[in-house]
């Protein structure tokens, strides 16, 4: 259950996780803004909500999760673009220093996700050798991280959505059982 994060994120010593922005669909963005699907980044620090930035487009898509939400653009993405012409080599550890400085977002961190594993890698670079002094970047277990953890358990509302996909999954086999059923090849 998302209600364990903050439980698990202290039993392996985790101050911070987060995901990476990116357009590649990701389960760990899902799960944490309650399936709201956006292309931004989820910052959850421990004992703290959840909190996602979203590029500008994606806002009122990001707002639908009820969680807090910055754009991309309350922290100058648009600026830096123009003040490092378009590099974003060197964009991104000076966004990533404004997020994590305004967010308050400070120790061992984690970082979760699915993405290009290149993209992934340089952003992972970037953080340890620019950001050094805000955040510690540590791994968590395989096949048991902290996400593993979480899922094993549903709360009401997750219990709900399941069962709900279930009666209609269900109700959409028995149609087309009985549709097939009822043709014959030739017919």
């Amino acid at each position: 259950m998302k209600t364990d994060l903050d439980r698990l994120m202290a039993e392996r010593n985790i101050d911070v996780l987060f995901t990476l922005p990116t357009e590649t669909e990701d389960p760990y963005r899902a799960y944490l803004s309650g399936g709201v699907q956006f292309s931004g980044m989820v910052i959850k620090k421990r004992g703290e909500p959840l909190v996602l930035i979203s590029p500008d487009m994606e806002r009122d898509e990001a707002a639908k999760s009820g969680l807090t939400v910055y754009s991309f653009e309350h922290f100058g993405f648009s600026e830096l673009l123009r003040e490092h012409q378009n590099n974003l080599q060197a964009v991104r550890p000076a966004w990533y220093r404004r997020v994590f400085e305004e967010l308050n977002v400070r120790g061992r961190a984690s970082v979760y996700g699915v993405a290009d594993v290149n993209e992934t890698f340089n952003v992972i670079v970037m953080c340890a050798r620019h950001l050094g002094d805000l955040i510690e970047l540590v791994p968590d277990q395989i096949r048991a991280s902290i996400f593993d953890k979480a899922v094993e358990t549903k709360e009401p509302d997750e219990l709900a959505k399941l069962r709900d996909i279930g009666r209609r999954s269900s109700a959409a086999m028995c149609a087309a059982r009985d549709w097939i059923s009822s043709h014959r090849a030739g017919d």
